[in-house]
């Protein structure tokens, strides 16, 4: 059973999928790990909104047999959440970035070679109209919850907000 959740907290997750397990190859080339392929975010309610093929609206009854980790990001209040939350509705219906998955993987191999986690394709052509799931995710939290990632929301993965928030944000549920 999933816990109490709030507008903003942040659910990643995992599946078996080939798609997941694409997505963890790739990152685990720059991270040397990866738990996780996607990224959600609460809405309250019982609702979340995720980036997959558009941005749109879920039960969030859809993640409770799931493989997932939710995190609470810390010293936000419920206004900040509620304008994460109110954002995050406004773009349901915007096109996924299916065009940055090459990026993220050119960073991938780039991490390989330099032995060093590279950011520079999906920070320098990151179009930032079209999002992947991660970066849907820390972009509302970037500009309407006034939230600092330490690298561009561009290029921020599953991966990488799991990583990050593992040591910045309060674990709420894992079943990883």
């Amino acid at each position: 059973m999933l816990p109490d959740l709030l507008p903003g907290d942040i659910i990643l997750s995992r599946s078996k999928t080939w798609i997941s397990k694409t997505i963890r190859f790739f990152s685990k080339l720059q991270s040397g790990d990866a738990r996780v392929s996607h990224a959600v975010l609460v809405l309250g309610d019982g609702l979340v909104i995720e980036s997959l093929v558009k941005i749109r609206i879920n039960e969030l009854a859809k993640y409770k047999d799931q493989t997932i980790v939710i995190y609470r990001l810390k010293d936000h209040s419920d206004s900040d959440r509620e304008s994460v939350r109110r954002e995050a509705l406004k773009v349901t219906g915007n096109t996924y970035g299916l065009l940055k998955l090459p990026l993220f993987v050119l960073d991938s191999f780039s991490s390989v070679i330099r032995r060093r986690p590279v950011y520079f394709f999906t920070q320098t052509f990151g179009i930032t109209n079209f999002q992947v799931c991660s970066n849907f995710v820390a972009w509302i939290w970037r500009t309407h919850g006034n939230h600092i990632w330490p690298i561009d929301w561009r290029s921020i993965s599953p991966d990488y907000l799991d990583d990050w928030c593992s040591r910045n944000a309060d674990l709420i549920y894992s079943s990883l």
